[in-house]
Parts: structure tokens; C-alpha cells; sequence
């Protein structure tokens, strides 16, 4: 979306995906992502242009976090209780966004204490259906090497166009995250510098 900031986003649906480990600051950063659509004046989106959308069966609690979070946003959580199939899901998600006219749709997607088969596979299979136009790995700066050896797994099994750097206002150097931009190529969209929804730079 970052690099669509300077053109009107037109009717057709814009699809954003989000992947990341557990308590990296995923589900927060969708929150914040929706606040800063909102008020970009030159993508002239309104809360009625968004629904977000929760591919998590692992964490229920994630679930509640992100219909919190659009509610207080003003835009539709879509919810789809016949179905647990995630592809199913998907499919259901896209056919009401048409119904609906919604401009732009958010994935949020199972994090998982570490990188494991399951979770790439997943991934790859939600990556195929969504068809990503901005899919986001959200890293926390506070991770060390360990996130850019998380970030090196991840990135060979799906396409990113770019990072979003959570904790930035901790006092970590984040140092972690230059590291990524050089290795791996992809470039630190946003940084989340705080808790409040408008804490979030490019």
C-alpha cells in the first residue's frame, strides 16, 4: 500500500496480508495500518472501503483482539461461523467484500512460537488464494538475530513486498532491522513507534 500512497486506489479490491510469529505486534499493527488508510487523505478511503479479516483458528484470543480493533476503527470484521476451513473462508471474505463494494481487504494470518512446516505451508496456501497486492512481515526490532534468521526462513518460502518493524520505541538499537533490508532485499515500509493508533510512520 506504501507505494500506492500517491495514487487514488480504485474500485477494485485491494488485498493486504500480514505474517509474523506469535506476540511479534501483528494483530496491533493491522489496528494501526487501518488508522493510517483512513487518514491518508490521497488514497481517499473511507472506514466503509475496509474489512479486516482473521485467518487465526490457533489463538482465540487473536480473533477478539482484531474485531476490538476494527470496531474501534469503524470498519466491518468479517465473521463466517458455518465455515473452519481457512481457504474456505478466504473465499467467503472476498464474495462479501464484492457484495459490500469494499475497497480494500486486511488478512490477518496464525502466528506460531517459531517457523515450522505447518506454518509455511499454510502460509503459502493462504498466499496462493489471497493474492497478496501488499503482503507485510511483521518483525519485532527487538529480536536480534534471531529475527533475521526468523525473517530468512520466511522469505524463501513466501513473497513479501515489504517489513513492518514493530517496538520501535523500545530501546532496543534495532539494528536487526537494517539487516533485513540488506539481506534479504526488502524494504522497512512502516515502523510501529508506540501504543497509539497514529504511532505508525512510514
Amino acid at each position: 500500500i506504501h507505494h500506492q500512497e500517491n495514487k487514488k486506489i480504485n474500485t477494485s479490491t485491494f488485498t493486504i496480508a500480514l505474517a509474523g510469529l506469535q506476540g511479534v505486534g501483528k494483530t496491533t499493527a493491522i489496528g494501526k495500518l487501518i488508522h493510517h488508510l483512513k487518514n491518508k487523505d490521497c488514497l481517499r478511503i473511507s472506514e466503509n472501503d475496509i474489512a479486516v479479516i482473521s485467518l487465526d483458528y490457533i489463538r482465540l484470543a487473536a480473533r477478539e483482539q482484531l474485531k476490538i480493533l476494527a470496531s474501534q476503527n469503524n470498519v466491518d470484521f468479517f465473521e463466517f461461523e458455518n465455515s473452519n476451513n481457512i481457504l474456505e473462508y478466504t473465499d467467503l471474505a472476498f464474495i462479501k467484500a464484492k457484495e459490500l463494494n469494499k475497497k480494500i481487504l486486511i488478512f490477518d494470518t496464525a502466528g506460531r512460537t517459531s517457523v515450522d512446516t505447518n506454518m509455511t505451508n499454510e502460509l503459502n496456501q493462504i498466499w496462493k488464494k489471497v493474492s497478496p497486492n501488499s503482503g507485510f512481515l511483521v518483525i519485532d526490532s527487538m529480536s536480534g538475530q534471531k529475527g533475521l534468521d526468523i525473517a530468512k526462513t520466511f522469505s524463501k518460502e513466501i513473497s513479501f513486498n515489504g517489513i513492518i518493524a514493530t517496538k520501535m520505541d523500545s530501546d532496543s538499537p534495532g539494528g536487526v532491522m537494517l539487516g533485513l533490508s540488506r539481506d534479504l532485499k526488502l524494504p522497512i515500509l512502516y515502523a510501529s513507534t508506540g501504543e497509539k493508533p497514529d504511532e505508525f510512520e512510514i
